[in-house]
């Protein structure tokens, strides 16, 4: 060869394998002669990966939500996270980094499954808990980002409505009228209308608390209460009517007869 000239081929903007990942270029030399002759070569241009795109999920913030007491393993959430780097070894893992402080729930470090564990969720106590999640992939560098769960704890009827005291004592006249007003308990519920009743309080079972009234009758054999339907007031048996609201044992002596 009588002579040569060296030419190099430079990149003149960034290249995304993700977008085009390879070129084909056709390359023509030509001398200076009086008849210029030429020939021309075609260069295969491969992009190599780099990791340069983080891992994301669809959603920054997911709203799930979950019964409270649940047993261990009851699924919260799926999550979904998707790394635009084409890459066959390419593997996404997950771990909650904030907002389980006692171990509630658990991820699944391969799959983002979400689920409760063995530490019972206690609507009354806690009514949402926000989970960080951390997403990272296994390039290099590593590239990460977080995903936020908030999961609202399901109200479940597990509380009992409670008296005040174990015990009322009432005194109630022997003249007593029909639906006459006779003894009403405190409670620490939103006030309701005046009502001629026991008022009982529980928890804040949004379920259970339905403050449905019942009438009872009062015996003073047994001391019980025992659930009856409509209001009766009969002079001399040893019974009396009243309004109430849960179970509890309560005196109330009958006309005439010692307390």
């Amino acid at each position: 060869m009588c002579g040569s000239d060296l030419r190099t081929i430079r990149t003149l903007a960034s290249l995304d394998l993700e977008t085009k990942p390879n070129y084909w270029l056709t390359v023509c030399a030509q001398d200076q002669a009086v008849v210029p002759l030429h020939s021309c070569v075609q260069v295969y241009i491969e992009v190599q990966n780099e990791n340069d795109n983080v891992p994301l999920t669809e959603d920054a913030v997911y709203y799930p939500s979950v019964p409270e007491s649940s047993p261990p393993n009851v699924k919260v959430l799926q999550l979904a996270a998707e790394d635009r780097d084409i890459d066959p070894l390419q593997q996404i893992s997950y771990r909650i980094i904030s907002g389980n402080p006692e171990g509630n729930f658990a991820i699944n470090s391969t799959s983002g499954l979400i689920t409760t564990t063995a530490r019972k969720l206690d609507r009354e106590n806690q009514p949402e808990h926000i989970l960080e999640v951390l997403v990272m992939d296994n390039g290099e560098p590593q590239l990460s980002s977080t995903t936020r769960v908030v999961v609202q704890v399901e109200d479940v009827n597990d509380h009992a409505p409670e008296f005040d005291q174990k015990m009322y004592k009432v005194q109630i006249p022997a003249n007593a009228k029909i639906d006459q007003p006779l003894f009403q308990v405190s409670s620490p519920l939103p006030p309701l209308p005046p009502v001629r009743m026991f008022r009982v309080h529980g928890p804040s079972d949004r379920l259970g608390w339905s403050r449905s009234r019942s009438t009872v009758r009062l015996d003073m054999a047994s001391f019980g209460l025992q659930t009856i339907t409509g209001a009766e007031n009969r002079p001399g048996t040893g019974l009396q009517t009243a309004e109430f609201q849960g179970t509890a044992n309560a005196h109330i002596p009958a006309p005439n007869a010692p307390a």
